[in-house]
């Protein structure tokens, strides 16, 4: 199901990228409905992209997605899950730091990118004992 979700919420954002915000005027954008689209839908869509709380929740989403300095390995295996199966496999629940390591670092152990790397070295530097175990965890 969260797949599904996600290929529609793409969709709408394919759509608007291409058929929305590449027009200025309500006319233009009408005219350029893409054809998997009712006349009726789009019409609605881009009322709706017009209003002040479409355009208000577009640039909200926009400055929250630039907050995010930091990207996760798990893909849709949610955190519990993962330290659940850490938990099984090695008989100890992972810390909050060992957890943060197994889904910020690629398989070939490499963190996803330097903010990742700065936040798994500074719990190396504060907690030593940590290093070997957020290795081995990997």
């Amino acid at each position: 199901m969260k797949a599904l979700g996600k290929k529609w919420k793409d969709f709408k954002s394919g759509l608007k990228k291409k058929h929305y915000d590449a027009h200025n005027t309500y006319e233009d954008r009408l005219a350029d409905r893409d054809s998997r689209v009712l006349p009726e839908q789009w019409k609605q869509l881009i009322e709706y992209w017009d209003t002040e709380e479409g355009q208000t929740r577009s640039l909200r989403s926009k400055s929250n997605r630039s907050k995010q300095i930091t990207t996760h390995t798990a893909g849709s295996r949610s955190f519990a899950r993962i330290r659940e199966e850490k938990r099984k496999e090695k008989g100890v629940v992972p810390t909050r730091a060992e957890l943060f390591k197994i889904t910020h670092v690629h398989k070939n152990g490499d963190p996803m990118n330097e903010e990742c790397a700065n936040k798994i070295a500074a719990d190396c530097y504060c907690l030593p004992s940590l290093c070997s175990s957020l290795l081995s965890m990997c």
